[in-house]
């Protein structure tokens, strides 16, 4: 190029001097330019023609090059590293022109050569020229990924993103192949061609999610992890809902069961109770539940929050925009080390940590509408009421002249609402159009590698369906996190206040049984307070009380409780491979309540004195939670071993008073002082408890290659809640398991990815019950006095003797993945037997009390769960997916005590009309038992029952009670579809349950047990018996006599439900930064909004269900 340029500036030396013409004098001076290039490439062309003789034996080409050179004079230009693979040429030419003979050495190499006059430049190809390519590495919602990994394919050549997931890496060749890869997503090759500059979204993997089992005291590798866990993302859960926690997992996991109550339906201030793979724990032989008046429920899992323990409401109120990560751990293997606590399965939640890099502010928000479902109500309108009135015969019925006039009247006059076209739809009076909510959350993180920070701050306002019911939940929390060498420090504040109101409409059920001829309101629009009045002598009541008329009044009915929490931990990196962990919370809980209802409320139309009534509580709990783990874990040649060991210690002191004062005239006078004062022989109730529990755990795992491994956790705990003599319990687990997949015959198998056999036992522990059980108790007594001495008289019979509530689990699993993963899931198979349960015990009356606890108790549980998950169709832009999971469990009574015998036999003496939970040894708690029925008598219209011998007759006894079938159903859980496509996001899921069985309430209530002079499901009127040898369902409507437990009203409970539906996007980000954000994603939810049952009953009888519907933002800036 040199000498060209030299050739072009003589040409233009010989041009002649330039004119006024400059286009000529351009166009002539090109053509100069032109001509000379053309002789220099021909003159160039001539000396690469040169003709040479080379004989050469196995010579590298360095040789070649010196050769050519002596007998050429060409020099030759290039680099040593090129050409210094190329050996072993053998040249046998004669009269070979200096291109040929350059051809032939370097021909299958990728080096080329070019000549430029005398010299000759041997270099590399451009398909292999290193380049540089520069991109960036996001998630499937546009974030970045720090620390992925990048690879080019074939070579070692590595990579990895920095803290805005940008990346260079020096490349060659022309299509050159890079694997992009991060923990929990799906790893991505990318065929960079051309390209120097990529981005790269990186999907969520679901099972690769799992690599880790995150265990509280610290964490797994899953691949050599022989127990039944589960984990679940931030990013799973807000593609199911943004409602609350609880019902999020409840459709994502098959074992995590919120348990129907069909009373109180979707009440936002409702905390639902939650089971694990079922029941292991006995009520007491009151019928309820020992800890519903402690904390809850006695099969309620151990919930952890960031390490520490926390109640089921805080859980229920937790944002779930915080959740980083979620696990459920289910088995004894998993669960052994938190001991005493584990029979009910642990979950542990994980929030999010601050993200260290610039000041960063995210925003979530969103708006809810809620629509209450009527669907499963009908009831009769006006003039259909007022006929099955007639058919009950309210209107006769007696010879005196007097009475019947006074029939004609009462029925004349609801006659005339209904012709007046009175037909009030009572149902929809309390309840709201739409119930609007608000959530909104604003976290402020940043800081570098060593310092980082965090402020959230929560708002969130549930409003119900019914008018005047909302949850509002403030809350703020500071997180600091600080690394210093091979110390970390973390830090978090928090802070929540929850207040929830309660509708003063009272129950809906009250609205369900108002006759539509009633009308709310008087001939001025207000609000009657007494809607009715009959002098019909077959009625119970001669005055209808208007339940709207409760809201018209000055009432309160509101708990709020204030939660402070510190958290404070310490990590110890001491050796690369030993760390130790330290941490300790205290936490302060403030609860109140208040209801209110003046003199005015319904509740006192029938009382005469002490009208109008003030209930105050207030419930103080302070605790207390640390740990300290040692971790060690070290890996050499094909083995793998890890050690942890511990000890935690937690403590509360709870303490609770109430009060209820009477007497207040006027709806203004809404503070207890202002009251008359107690009832008689009242006062103030209250109760003070502590309880505390120290732990020693450890847990070893050790594998061999990956492929056989085995694991053990052994755990002591101490508690105050049990006797003196039994006051430690030791629990442990052993397991073992199989890599399969790692066997040589499946190495790099496209069909088998994973295949995990686990099998694990062990012995877990419950103490989810009133602290003093074991404790002979004494409550003084004011007005037994002697002197200056107080009386005291004993108000529970103690046990010293009192020991654990003992679980054994056993699990067998198998964890799989195949067609290079697109097909995965997991199955497990369980037994779980509890003994040791605390029950009743009978005592002589004589003693001064009915019973006192012993562990007697036995039960058992076994059953299945699955999960399965299939990728129809996966390329750049579509990820197809669609998944099922399934669980069947059964459970069975093995040993019960006196006092569950009584039970039963106070049961029956209490002629209750809904089947009661019977307990009879070999029998499921779960078993209906009913009385078994025969049908409606065609002829007479009564009810014909098979007794325990087999024989019939018309009268219903207790002593015929029979274990007719179960609620336990043959396979419930949930499936649904995920679709993903160039920023979409479609997520469907679905609950099913089918095979069991329930009793029909409804039928019982609204059908045939019912007052006629109530509103009444359509049924008690069009499928009663009416007319003599036509078949019916249900008895003849003028049969006034109580329906008592029958096989009549067993109904198969299959159900559907589409639980959630959810359509998001997520905008491109060079789009989303042309505002100054990072990233802007929209959500829409739906969620509850369909279902189908084989079951026609009334659900949310107190508070109606409700359909879920949400759009939602979030924003990053």
């Amino acid at each position: 190029m040199h000498n060209q340029d030299l050739r072009e500036k003589s040409i233009r030396g010989v041009l002649p001097p330039p004119t006024n013409n400059r286009l000529f004098s351009k166009s002539l001076k090109r053509c100069f330019v032109a001509a000379g290039c053309c002789l220099f490439s021909i003159s160039v062309w001539a000396q690469s023609d040169q003709r040479i003789t080379l004989n050469l034996q196995k010579a590298s080409l360095e040789q070649v090059i010196w050769e050519i050179q002596k007998k050429t004079g060409f020099t030759f230009m290039y680099g040593s590293n090129d050409i210094q693979a190329v050996n072993n040429i053998t040249l046998n030419e004669k009269d070979k022109s200096i291109r040929e003979i350059l051809d032939k050495c370097l021909k299958g190499t990728n080096l080329t050569y070019e000549i430029s006059g005398k010299e000759i430049i041997i270099k590399q190809t451009d398909a292999n020229k290193k380049r540089t390519i520069k991109g960036v590495v996001v998630d499937k919602d546009g974030m970045p990924l720090p620390g992925a990994s990048v690879r080019l394919k074939g070579t070692d050549t590595v990579s990895g993103t920095n803290l805005d997931g940008e990346f260079q890496i020096a490349v060659s060749g022309n299509a050159p192949t890079l694997v992009f890869s991060f923990i929990g997503t799906e790893t991505q090759e990318v065929a960079v061609g051309k390209q120097n500059e990529l981005k790269i979204t990186l999907l969520e993997n679901v099972r690769a999610l799992d690599d880790v089992v995150v265990t509280g005291y610290y964490t797994q590798r899953k691949q050599t992890f022989t127990g039944a866990a589960v984990n679940y993302s931030g990013e799973e859960l807000a593609a199911i809902s943004n409602k609350n926690v609880l019902s999020t997992l409840s459709s994502l996991d098959p074992s995590f069961k919120l348990v129907d109550n069909l009373s109180l339906g979707s009440n936002p201030n409702a905390v639902p109770n939650v089971q694990v793979r079922g029941m292991n724990s006995l009520p007491d032989a009151s019928g309820s539940n020992l800890s519903e008046t402690y904390k809850g429920s006695a099969n309620l899992p151990t919930f952890i929050l960031d390490g520490f323990e926390v109640d089921v409401e805080k859980v229920y109120d937790l944002d779930p925009n915080r959740i980083q990560n979620i696990s459920i751990l289910k088995d004894a293997s998993a669960t052994a080390i938190y001991g005493s606590r584990a029979a009910n399965g642990v979950v542990i939640i994980d929030t999010k940590a601050p993200a260290f890099g610039k000041l960063q502010l995210n925003y979530y928000g969103s708006v809810s509408a809620e629509v209450a479902d009527l669907s499963d109500y009908h009831l009769l309108n006006a003039s259909e009421k007022l006929r099955y009135e007639q058919l009950a015969g309210l209107y006769s019925g007696s010879n005196a002249t007097y009475v019947e006039e006074m029939y004609r009247q009462d029925y004349n006059d609801r006659l005339k609402l209904v012709q007046r076209g009175v037909d009030t739809d009572w149902l929809a009076l309390p309840l709201k159009s739409t119930g609007i909510s608000n959530q909104h959350s604003i976290q402020l993180e940043g800081g570098n590698e060593n310092f980082r920070y965090g402020v959230d701050l929560t708002y969130n306002m549930t409003d119900g369906v019914m008018k005047g019911s909302d949850r509002t939940k403030l809350g703020t929390s500071i997180k600091l996190q600080y690394n210093y060498k091979n110390l970390r420090f973390r830090n978090e504040i928090t802070y929540d206040k929850v207040t929830s109101n309660n509708s003063p409409y009272g129950s809906f059920s009250q609205y369900a049984l108002m006759n539509p001829y009633y009308y709310p309101y008087d001939e001025n629009g207000q609000v009657k307070q007494i809607v009715f009045e009959s002098s019909n002598a077959n009625s119970s009541q001669t005055a209808v009380s208007n339940p709207l008329y409760n809201a018209t009044l000055n009432t309160k009915d509101q708990t709020t409780y204030d939660d402070f929490v510190d958290n404070f931990s310490v990590e110890w990196n001491i050796l690369p491979n030993l760390k130790f962990k330290g941490q300790f919370s205290i936490e302060r809980i403030n609860r109140y309540s208040d209801i209110f209802k003046p003199a005015d409320h319904t509740d006192f139309v029938n009382q005469e004195e002490n009208k109008g009534s003030y209930q105050k509580g207030n419930t103080v709990s302070e605790s207390y939670d640390g740990s300290a783990v040692l971790s060690y874990f070290n890996y050499w040649k094909k083995h793998a071993l890890s050690v942890n060991a511990g000890w935690n210690i937690t403590s509360e002191d709870e303490d609770y008073s109430s009060y209820t004062i009477y007497g207040f005239p006027n709806q203004q006078l809404d503070h207890p002082s202002l009251g008359a004062g107690f009832l008689e022989d009242a006062g103030v109730e209250g109760d003070a408890t502590i309880s505390r529990l120290m732990g020693f755990f450890a847990n070893v795992n050790y594998s061999y290659d990956d492929r056989y491994f085995v694991d053990g956790s052994i755990r002591l705990d101490g508690s105050s809640q049990f006797g003196s003599e039994q006051r430690w319990g030791t629990f442990w687990s052993a397991g073992l398991g199989w890599n399969i997949h790692n066997e040589q015959v499946f190495k790099d198998s496209p069909i088998v990815n994973q295949l995990r056999l686990r099998a694990s036992t062990g012995f877990t522990g419950g103490q989810n019950f009133y602290p003093y059980q074991a404790l002979m108790m004494y409550q003084y007594n004011t007005n037994l006095s002697y002197q200056d001495y107080i009386g005291a008289v004993i108000k529970a019979f103690g046990n010293s003797n009192l020991k654990w509530q003992r679980t054994q689990k056993h699990n067998l699993g198998v964890d799989f993945a195949f067609f290079n993963n697109r097909l995965s899931g997991y199955f497990n198979y369980f037994i779980e037997n509890s003994k040791d349960l605390l029950v009743d015990v009978d005592m002589m009356s004589y003693l001064g009390f009915d019973s006192y606890k012993e562990n007697l108790g036995e039960t058992q549980n076994k059953g299945y769960e699955f999960n399965v998950r299939w990728s129809i169709f996966q390329n750049k832009d579509w990820h197809v997916n669609v998944f099922a999971n399934g669980q069947h469990y059964t459970n069975k009574l093995k040993k019960i005590s006196s006092g569950l015998s009584s039970y039963n036999q106070q049961a029956d003496a209490e002629e209750s009309t809904a089947p009661y939970v019977r307990y009879a040894e070999g029998a499921s708690i779960n078993t209906i038992w009913v009385v078994q029925s025969a049908g409606i008598d065609p002829a007479t219209g009564n009810e014909v029952f098979i007794k325990r011998d087999g024989t019939y007759t018309n009268e219903w006894s207790e002593q015929d009670y029979v274990p007719y079938a179960s609620t336990d159903p043959k396979l419930s859980g949930n499936f649904g579809l995920n679709i993903y496509w160039k920023g979409w996001e479609l997520n469907t899921n679905f609950f099913y349950r089918f095979g069991g069985y329930a009793y029909n309430q409804t039928l019982v209530d609204k059908v045939e047990n019912v007052d006629p002079f109530n509103n009444v499901d359509s049924r008690a009127l069009y499928d009663r018996w009416q007319t003599p040898g036509v078949p019916a369902v249900f008895k003849r409507i003028s049969d006034q006599s109580v329906t008592r437990p029958t096989s009549r009203f067993v109904e198969k409970d299959n159900f559907l439900s589409a639980t959630s539906l959810s359509l998001a996007y997520t905008f491109d980000r060079d789009w989303v930064k042309s505002f100054g954000a990072q990233y802007l994603k929209l959500t829409f939810y739906a969620n509850d909004f369909l279902q189908a049952s084989t079951m026609r009953q009334e659900r949310g009888t107190d508070y109606p269900y409700a359909r879920h519907f949400s759009i939602a933002a979030q924003v990053t800036f």
